[in-house]
């Protein structure tokens, strides 16, 4: 399994490049907040990563745990630039299968 701090990096940059892709017109603080949720969640991330590949938790408990994540699940820097509710809840879910992707694909 790559170190984790590989896959955080990996992860931010993933997401810095979909939010560019689907809210581009939105100010750097969207892209800075989303990392920021990321580095407050990286033990959570790392401790729910390794049980994962441990076979202890299943891929929609990884998910489940991500989506309730502090900061991950509100995305508030998305909420403050005034997005509609059905787009934010698409960006959202694509926030999340990211970082789905990124833990699980790498193992």
């Amino acid at each position: 399994m790559p170190a984790i701090t590989e896959l955080l990096e990996s992860l931010k940059s993933d997401l810095a490049k979909y939010i560019k892709e689907e809210v581009g017109h939105l100010p750097e603080k969207v892209a800075s907040g989303i990392t920021k949720a990321v580095e407050q969640n990286k033990e959570d991330l790392a401790r729910w990563l390794q049980q994962y590949a441990e076979g202890k938790i299943s891929k929609d408990d990884l998910e489940s745990l991500i989506r309730g994540a502090r900061g991950l699940g509100e995305m508030e820097a998305l909420k403050q630039v005034g997005l509609a509710k059905v787009r934010l809840d698409e960006i959202q879910s694509g926030i999340i299968r990211i970082i789905l992707k990124n833990l699980t694909e790498r193992l």
